[in-house]
């Protein structure tokens, strides 16, 4: 049995704990320069909310501080094992890394052979834990033509392929990427740390206070049109897909059964952008009880004369497959005039050191023993029958004498 990576592929694992929530603002100064503005203070903040809230002092000159309180999103990146494809080829390399999870994988001291990561690199080499043990263990042949040296294998185990000399069985699941799910916004794989961003957000609640009065500058939230649908993907998640043009700022929408607008459904809102953007997609989770077509109206925070609704299909994408299946591979061993019957064959066995070869333990030369007793039983039965039946039976047919004639 010969194992090695498939396609050269290459994955690195790693184990989520319980994730940290962390609140991400962006802090601007702008001061009033002639007849512009000027930005003077530009910096992100990390606010971390584990612990439920936080205080900063932003900017020492302005004395303003910033209180944040907020609790974990309603969804979030489960703790347990995940992976990612890594390679040193230049299609890898310009590529952004990819996490993946939703299938069982081998913990850093497991290696069962049903989940991923059984083969391993230790020490710039592959290996399996016993595998000189488990692997033949797990293979498993059927003879099919002793003569043609045809036979049937396949392996006990998943998350393989398994190729023969005419075709190859694929027996893998990669599981699914973790920013197909709707309410991830974007990941990004550091050292020892895995970063989501979040497409849906949770409450929060900030309390501002400065010594000088600030200046407050607001922009009307606007859009022109907008577009999307209902879907219900392959993992049963159930969203509301949307694209806006020429928007701005934060919109407000609300999902009804019918044109009449005598039932709603849910409200939602969505915050869009600082500056008008020409194309911008949003994501909205939607609750179980929506499986149809719905009358969707959005209008902008503030003002309700913008409002435009229109009907929105529904589209579900079936349920995933398993495409693992087991099935028996059929090969040819290598061995040349091996199982051929012939003279040679013949005279080779005729040779008495090798009527022994293959007694390696006592049961084996007890049913050497009792085979050999059991010919001998059968050949002197076989020689009595010849000499007291068959023999003297021939003897009577042939010596009957002939009837004289007269």
């Amino acid at each position: 049995m010969s194992i090695r990576p498939h396609e050269n592929w290459m994955f690195q694992a790693i184990t989520i704990s319980q994730p940290s929530t962390v609140l991400v603002l962006r802090y601007r100064i702008y001061e009033k320069l002639n007849r512009g503005w000027k930005k003077s203070v530009d910096e992100k903040i990390n606010v971390s909310l584990n612990s439920g809230g936080a205080k900063y002092d932003l900017n020492r000159e302005h004395s303003i501080e910033l209180i944040a309180s907020g609790s974990r999103p309603h969804r979030q990146l489960e703790p347990g094992n995940y992976f990612w494809q890594i390679g040193t080829s230049s299609s890898m390399i310009n590529e952004k890394p990819q996490l993946r999870g939703k299938i069982a994988i081998n913990d850093f001291n497991e290696t069962s052979l049903e989940k991923l990561g059984w083969f391993r690199m230790e020490r710039n080499a592959w290996t399996i834990k016993n595998g000189l043990g488990r692997m033949p263990k797990a293979q498993h042949i059927q003879v099919k033509d002793c003569k043609a040296q045809s036979y049937l294998t396949t392996l006990d185990a998943e998350q393989f392929v398994l190729e023969g000399s005419d075709d190859k069985i694929l027996n893998y699941n990669l599981g699914s990427a973790i920013i197909d799910d709707p309410w991830v916004g974007g990941i990004e794989i550091g050292n020892r740390a895995i970063t989501v961003n979040h497409a849906e957000g949770t409450s929060l609640l900030l309390t501002l206070k400065a010594k000088s009065q600030p200046r407050a500058v607001h922009h009307i939230s606007q859009f022109s049109t907008f577009n999307g649908s209902i879907q219900l993907d392959k993992d049963s998640n159930r969203f509301l897909n949307l694209t806006f043009l020429d928007t701005r700022g934060t919109l407000i929408g609300q999902v009804f059964s019918s044109e009449t607008r005598a039932q709603m459904d849910i409200v939602f809102s969505i915050q869009t952008s600082e500056s008008v953007e020409d194309y911008f997609k949003a994501i909205v989770s939607l609750p179980s009880t929506i499986d149809s077509r719905r009358y969707i109206c959005i209008h902008a925070s503030g003002d309700l004369d913008s409002q435009q609704c229109q009907w929105l299909e529904y589209k579900a994408d079936p349920l995933n497959e398993n495409r693992i299946v087991h099935r028996w591979q059929q090969a040819h061993s290598d061995c040349n005039g091996c199982n051929e019957r012939g003279v040679d064959l013949f005279l080779t066995n005729l040779d008495p050191r090798r009527w022994f070869d293959g007694l390696n333990s006592p049961a084996e030369i007890i049913m050497c023993v009792f085979e050999i007793l059991l010919g001998i039983v059968l050949f002197m039965a076989t020689i009595a029958l010849c000499t007291k039946c068959f023999i003297p039976l021939t003897r009577w047919l042939i010596c009957i004498p002939k009837v004289p004639k007269k």
